[in-house]
């Protein structure tokens, strides 16, 4: 990189956040203050000069490198101010770097680098995933994805503060005020939902744009966020969220029920969650068949890989099962169901469906992973449909769900099929719309970044969430095997599904 790029790096700050009197940036890391690993990685991506804004108390604690003095902490603004006449006589690019990101790496920083002289841009923004590992769909895609990206931002942080309302007001607010912090708190997370769907929506039906040259010469947000697949998507998901989390929670407290938990608890929880779960779970397969409709209008090759379709016939059956062999352009081992894809799909008993045969192959997505993740998916919600409708045929008959063992026993079964059916149909909706990001105008090797080395991040954040679903899961069961022990209290009185 050439030697006309510099660097200054944000290190004034007084670390109050902390609560240490030791400012954040000057905390040891592995033999190592933080700041000291931004300057090392700024040096190694081959960065020219390196100015530190410091403050005038740890303005002489940097060697090796120009420090400017930030006399008033005032902000980020003023922080790269205070370096300009250090800067004097630079004649290329300046990368700002906050001193408190020790895990920056100087491929990062080359990375970010390369992009911005490769925009032509005036100035050029490191956002966090995105930005990192989809330079290209960014570049693309940033004009109309950026207005549903800042609505869920304040969706997401509306949702947050509410919810610290509604968990530390238990006690300190009145009943009204605090049902009303739980009501904005399930609006808002819905409403972040949506506004990411729309998003995903919009990458398989782009609508709100206008192409010249292979690039996006206008547009209009609205029309993009309300794209042919928005309002299906949105209701497939939101419906699987809440089904998902409602019989998952039936099912930990149906679970407890069959240990012989006390069951004032329990009994009032599991239906306060089938409440939630049931409904969801029964209109799941009707958003599922509105969702497979739109693809099979907008996206055909994408129906034709999931439902092992090779052939373009009239009155296609409906296969379950099954392998997708490409070779011989068959699905072996399913079981077909004559006229049922046609049927399902257009609502027409002869209705023509096009097969993969009828699309180059190189816009085939990998068939094995679509079509089992759809089988999967189409299974689990189909049990999980099912144990609700049985659930919601004994609180018709007013009889008590908690003293019906076997009911328990399946709503503890299906307690994990809805997270595994969501992620098996997020694999369907990713990998069926390959080799695109953007339908029809975005490929996949054209929108993915080509910095090395991901592999290191990408272990690093699997290990951590994995760490913290640990965590969560553990917590949870905690708290669950407390209320084992917790006076019987009103037990005694009935409870049933209408409760």
């Amino acid at each position: 990189m050439p030697n006309d790029l510099a660097a200054v790096v944000l290190a004034g700050g007084l670390g109050t956040r902390m609560k240490s009197a030791l400012p954040k940036h000057l905390h040891p890391l592995l033999g190592r203050r933080m700041v000291d690993w931004v300057i090392r990685a700024a040096h190694d991506a081959g960065v020219g000069r390196v100015v530190v804004v410091a403050s005038p108390d740890t303005a002489a604690l940097f060697d090796g490198v120009e420090v400017a003095v930030q006399l008033t902490p005032l902000g980020t603004g003023d922080a790269v101010r205070s370096a300009r006449a250090a800067l004097d006589g630079v004649q290329g690019d300046v990368v700002v770097l906050n001193g408190d990101v020790p895990a920056l790496t100087p491929e990062l920083v080359h990375a970010l680098v390369e992009a911005h002289r490769a925009a032509g841009a005036a100035g050029t923004v490191l956002s966090f995933e995105l930005g990192l590992l989809w330079p290209g769909f960014m570049k693309f895609a940033g004009p109309i994805v950026g207005v549903p990206f800042s609505l869920e931002g304040f969706a997401f942080f509306t949702e947050a503060i509410f919810l610290g309302v509604y968990l530390y007001g238990w006690d300190r607010l009145s009943r009204r005020a605090h049902l009303l912090a739980g009501i904005v708190v399930a609006v808002s997370g819905a409403a972040s939902a949506v506004f990411v769907l729309m998003v995903n929506a919009w990458m398989n039906t782009p609508t709100g744009v206008t192409m010249a040259g292979g690039t996006i010469v206008a547009v209009d947000p609205v029309a993009g966020m309300l794209s042919p697949a928005a309002f299906p998507q949105a209701l497939h998901m939101v419906l699987a969220a809440y089904a998902s989390t409602g019989l998952a929670v039936a099912g930990v407290h149906a679970w407890m029920l069959r240990r012989g938990a006390t069951r004032g608890f329990h009994r009032r929880a599991l239906i306060v969650a089938l409440w939630v779960g049931a409904p969801a779970a029964l209109l799941q397969p009707l958003s599922g068949d509105i969702s497979a409709r739109l693809v099979a209008k907008t996206q055909p090759v994408k129906l034709a890989a999931l439902e092992g379709q090779f052939a373009t016939e009239r009155g296609a059956p409906l296969r379950i099962g099954g392998w997708p062999d490409a070779r011989a352009a068959t699905t072996r081992y399913a079981l077909e169901i004559p006229h049922g894809l046609s049927l399902l799909a257009y609502h027409e008993w002869n209705a023509e469906v096009k097969g993969l045969a009828a699309f180059p192959r190189s816009d085939w997505p990998p068939l094995a992973p679509v079509h089992v993740s759809f089988q999967i998916m189409v299974a689990l919600g189909m049990a999980m449909a099912l144990v609700a409708l049985w659930a919601a045929w004994v609180g018709w008959r007013k009889r008590e769900i908690a003293e019906q063992p076997r009911l328990l026993r399946a709503l503890a079964v299906v307690a994990p099929f809805g997270f595994i059916a969501t992620e098996m149909g997020w694999l369907v909706t990713e990998i069926g719309r390959q080799p695109w990001v953007v339908q029809g105008l975005l490929r996949t090797s054209d929108a993915v970044t080509p910095m090395p080395g991901l592999i290191v991040p990408l272990t690093v954040f699997t290990l951590l969430y994995l760490v913290l679903g640990a965590v969560v899961v553990a917590l949870i069961a905690a708290m669950v095997r407390d209320t084992a022990d917790e006076p019987a209290g009103d037990a005694g009185e009935p409870l049933a599904a209408g409760a």
